[in-house]
């Protein structure tokens, strides 16, 4: 992995954890902790990834003196472990994903009894 393409990628995680702590504060502000909760999986998600990016490039930089083939194995691991703290973010950003889906069709049904139930009352 390129400095370049590290500088990008923490770049976007940065981006990424900076719009989850907003998230984070705004479900506190407006009372919703379950979204609350969610954004705080998906910033933990990305914060564990960057921190493994930079782990990475850290081990990376400690064998610049070595021989090539160490440091190429070092660029290999590196590129692994930054991808497995990618997936494993995604991961937990497809399961708070879901769990917001599964709260919203929660609250839509408990309108639609509310709605059905006023319905039926008006109707006696």
């Amino acid at each position: 992995m390129k400095d370049s393409e590290a500088d990008i990628a923490i770049g976007v995680l940065n981006k990424l954890i900076d719009q989850e702590l907003e998230a984070v504060r705004a479900a506190t502000r407006d009372g919703n902790t379950p979204f609350g909760s969610y954004a705080q999986t998906r910033h933990n998600a990305f914060l564990y990834a960057r921190d493994e990016i930079r782990k990475a490039l850290a081990d990376l930089q400690t064998l610049s003196g070595s021989e090539d083939i160490q440091i190429s194995h070092a660029l290999t691991m590196a590129t692994i472990q930054a991808s497995k703290a990618l997936k494993q973010a995604h991961l937990m950003q497809d399961t708070a994903d879901m769990l917001d889906q599964a709260d919203q069709r929660d609250e839509e049904n408990k309108i639609s009894r509310m709605l059905m139930h006023k319905i039926a009352q008006q109707g006696e």
